[in-house]
């Protein structure tokens, strides 16, 4: 399946990383420790989220299962200011949909900032230089590659840290979430600017993926468009004929 999560790496311990984040919602807490990440419940609770963080070469990690806080436009650059400047990567993607994110900051100021929605978007917002990983992988992948090549050309390396840890749980009770700033206000009028009426929308299409496994992605995505379509459709998925 198809990536359906997001992860915040930032170049500083883990203590300090969770600190910032509880500076600004509520909350985040740091429970026991797992051997991989496989055996971790991340389940959606009823009072928030089951996450994952590590420090690994003195940089924290965070797999965000929430999609909330590595999502909120202005949170990344806020904590890379409280954070004394460090550089902090917020990045996931919803494939369903077709949604994409990217927020990258240093000395508190974005460096990078990219968002798409095949549901939504006739086409993406992006702001400031691509970064050196752009050039051979683009940032919208169906597994993520792209996303973590970004974060790896900034010196955070959440795939070393996701293969081989350490692993801590970690559990986001969302009773507050990120405020919004300036940033997600110029995001807006721009979605607003490219929305694609409701109407209008695309819908989900199952698409069988290379190594066996289908997904779901939004008819006439570039992912739509260089799969084989499912057949069987949807009732596929769940072994009828």
């Amino acid at each position: 399946m198809g990536m359906h999560q997001g992860f915040i790496a930032a170049d500083v311990p883990l203590d300090r990383l969770v600190a910032a984040i509880n500076s600004h919602v509520s909350k985040l807490e740091t429970r026991e420790a797992r051997r991989s990440l496989d055996e971790m419940d991340l389940e959606p609770k009823n009072d928030g989220w089951p996450m994952a963080i590590g420090e690994r070469d003195g940089k924290a990690y965070i797999l965000d299962t929430s999609l909330v806080l590595s999502s909120a436009h202005d949170l990344i650059p806020a904590l890379s200011a409280d954070l004394g400047g460090a550089i902090v990567v917020g990045a996931g993607a919803e494939t369903t949909s077709g949604s994409y994110w990217l927020f990258a900051a240093r000395n508190g100021k974005a460096i990078r900032s990219y968002w798409n929605c095949y549901t939504d978007m006739r086409q993406p917002w992006s702001k400031g230089e691509p970064l050196a990983s752009e050039a051979a992988q683009h940032l919208e992948d169906l597994d993520g590659d792209g996303l973590r090549a970004a974060a790896a050309s900034l010196g955070l390396d959440y795939d070393g840290w996701s293969r081989s840890g350490p692993f801590l749980s970690l559990f986001y009770s969302a009773e507050t979430f990120p405020q919004a700033g300036p940033v997600a206000e110029e995001f807006n009028t721009f979605h607003a600017s490219v929305r694609i009426p409701e109407s209008q929308q695309p819908k989900p299409t199952a698409i069988r993926r290379d190594g066996g496994g289908v997904d779901l992605v939004p008819a006439g995505s570039p992912a739509a468009l260089a799969a084989k379509p499912e057949k069987k459709g949807l009732f596929g998925l769940f072994g009828r004929k």
